[in-house]
């Protein structure tokens, strides 16, 4: 079978939503990660939408690629069973043993001791990459209120009049950008 722009546009790359927050416009990114997740990637105010117009831009991709020779990779196969819910570790002797009499003191198994133990912490992990997050975007905001206060100086206008003067010329001159 030729391998042309038709044959490409029916393979089935797994895709990714994700909903955007209200402040960033609201609305849904479609993406393919396996191909690029920031270059075949589209919005829309909907799900649908955002599957359409990934669907274009895969077009637009594929054509492209295809025209400069750029090979373009097939979906990969997902492995059935690949995870089983099992996998052994290698503990020394001692955790095993203080693991094994802290699950005893709990009155559970020593595997719902470690899994509960696993649990708890993966869930500390996601909540402080979450935490990382926030703290970043403050930071950002934080630094551009810092920059814009010292950049049209806002401590000297606080207790006069003069500002809201030269404010209101700004207005008048820039009428149509206010």
């Amino acid at each position: 079978m030729k391998k042309d722009i038709k044959y490409y546009m029916n393979l089935k790359y797994a895709v990714e939503i994700q909903e955007l927050d209200k402040t960033e416009g609201g609305g849904f990114i479609a993406s393919i990660p396996q191909l690029g997740k920031y270059a075949f990637q589209a919005d829309g105010e909907t799900v649908e939408k955002a599957l359409e117009n990934l669907k274009k831009v895969k077009e637009i991709l594929f054509s492209r690629y295809l025209e400069k020779g750029i090979p373009i990779p097939e979906p990969e196969k997902e492995k059935p069973n690949k995870y089983s819910g099992k996998f052994l570790i290698r503990l020394p002797k001692q955790l095993h043993k203080m693991l094994s009499e802290k699950a005893k003191d709990e009155n559970v198994s020593l595997n719902q001791f470690v899994q509960f133990l696993l649990t708890s912490q993966l869930v500390a992990y996601s909540f402080e990459e979450v935490m990382d997050d926030y703290i970043n975007k403050f930071n950002i905001i934080l630094q551009n209120y810092s920059d814009l206060h010292h950049q049209y100086e806002l401590s000297s206008y606080r207790n006069t009049q003069k500002p809201v003067h030269k404010l209101k010329l700004i207005k008048k001159e820039y009428a149509e950008a206010v």
